[in-house]
């Protein structure tokens, strides 16, 4: 062999080798691609080992879960599956309706959505536009047709037209008495933008403007109203004064009634017995006191109940008696709504229906904070972190029927969402969801610790290594032939 071609096979040789190790570079960087963690895989699964039966016997606690709530077709609150919408209660009420109001649950209904007199509870709604627009300590001036407008067989504070009052005085006023005249005040006030422009003589301009304002702060209550939720409701005035074309329903109420519960200020006003209307300028009389109207707070009395916290009374001739109330015991929190009572049978159906919610429906804990739910092997993690317990993040509790659920099964569904390291501990991977009576409870899964990657670059430099010491060797030994 001439040294021309034993030249050129040398080269050839030499090509060959470098071929080879391109191909194993591109091999390995498949591989390393491959390990790398530059997406996660989504595993969804339901945990067999992790099925859990419930019962009503679990502690009661004031909240459900952090699942958003669950809504019934065209109403916010979560329909109860066992209410087949007979009066079991034997309620004198003829509209009615109960609600956990931790849980958004409707826990017992009569006429739920029928439309009826609301008379004074109308007042809540008012109560709720005065707390949103209002400063408490705005001065208020009482005009002659925001007194004068309320007819005699109707609750009053005894207000004279002309005086200045603080807004937190009339606010009290209307919702422990129940005054009418404070709330066409407070309308009034809030109408024109919280301030005192407007007429407050007796003329009749003052009258038509007076009017103005009563029509301008119902749009703004019946847009308050469609807001929270309210399907059957037109409110025409703030304080319940009966008109044929003002009317709300049971649900409704019970809407307006647990968003006013869930204001701070309003939730401690309502559980007043009284309250002392300071005198003024215009008033030097005997100390203007409002008492309470709600006879479930009235210790001693036959209408007592002692988990009672509130809410509002109404009456009108054509509405009957009324009452939004609320009750709680053991931290959890009862909101109800009774229409067309008569006398005093509307506190004994609120105390049948909180009975009824307190005795028969309960909590059940499906998951506590941090309870670790699964341990998973992490992908491209060190030997020491690639077992990973998965911990929930939040508590979650549903509301039962004791009654009707008795043992519950439940199985829930686990998606995990990262498998590969690096993960840090506290960070989300993945969601646990339960499903009970078509109702969804989800709470996130997170890591309880560190997972750190395994080094597999340390591996790749020693094989890169071991080729490239192959491949000079090689090399070398070619030459020397």
């Amino acid at each position: 062999m001439n040294s021309k071609n034993f030249k050129t096979l040398k080269e050839k040789r030499i090509k060959y080798y470098f071929g080879i190790l391109i191909i194993i570079l591109i091999l390995l960087g498949h591989t390393v691609y491959a390990i790398t963690p530059t997406a996660d895989a989504v595993v969804s699964e339901t945990l067999v080992d992790h099925n859990l039966k419930t019962s009503g016997n679990t502690t009661s606690d004031n909240s459900v879960s952090t699942n958003s709530l669950s809504y019934a077709v065209n109403t916010r609150l979560q329909e109860n599956p066992y209410n087949n919408y007979e009066d079991k209660l034997n309620l004198n009420s003829s509209g009615a309706i109960l609600i956990d109001e931790d849980a958004d649950k409707i826990l017992y209904e009569k006429n739920a959505y029928q439309k009826m007199y609301p008379a004074s509870t109308t007042k809540t709604l008012t109560a709720i536009l005065t707390v949103e627009k209002c400063n408490l300590e705005s001065e208020v001036a009482v005009s002659y047709w925001a007194v004068h407008s309320v007819g005699n067989n109707y609750s009053k504070a005894k207000l004279v037209a002309g005086e200045i009052l603080q807004v937190k005085d009339l606010l009290y006023s209307m919702m422990i008495e129940s005054a009418n005249d404070s709330a066409y005040v407070l309308a009034q006030f809030i109408a024109n933008n919280c301030t005192n422009t407007y007429p407050i003589d007796s003329s009749d301009t003052s009258k038509t403007y007076f009017e103005e304002s009563v029509a301008t702060f119902a749009t703004m209550m019946n847009q308050k109203a469609k807001d929270l939720g309210c399907i059957n409701s037109n409110f025409l005035n703030p304080n319940g004064m009966h008109l044929d074309n003002h009317y709300s329903c049971a649900y409704d109420l019970a809407l307006i009634g647990q968003y006013a519960h869930s204001i701070d200020l309003i939730k401690e006003m309502v559980k007043m017995p009284s309250y002392p209307i300071p005198n003024t300028e215009k008033y030097t009389g005997t100390q203007r006191t409002s008492l309470s109207t709600n006879l479930l707070l009235k210790e001693g009395k036959a209408t007592y109940y002692q988990y009672a916290t509130g809410l509002k009374t109404g009456y009108t001739s054509n509405g009957k008696s009324c009452l939004i109330a609320t009750a709680e015991k053991e931290d959890r929190h009862l909101l109800c709504v009774v229409l067309y009572a008569e006398g005093t049978e509307r506190e004994a159906d609120c105390k049948k229906l909180f009975e009824y919610g307190f005795n028969t429906y309960s909590y059940s804990k499906l998951v506590s904070q941090n309870d670790i739910v699964q341990t998973i092997t992490m992908i491209n993690a060190t030997t020491d972190t690639k077992q990973l317990n998965v911990i929930a993040k939040d508590e979650i509790k549903v509301l039962i029927n004791l009654e009707e659920d008795k043992t519950v099964d439940i199985n829930p569904e686990i998606r995990i969402t990262k498998k590969m390291a690096p993960v840090t501990a506290g960070q989300k991977v993945g969601t646990m969801t339960y499903t009970v009576n078509g109702v969804k409870y989800e709470t996130d899964l997170l890591a309880e610790h560190d997972v750190a990657v395994k080094n597999y670059y340390i591996y790749i430099g020693i094989i890169f290594g071991v080729f490239l010491v192959a491949l000079i060797i090689v090399i070398i030994v070619e030459k020397r032939k």
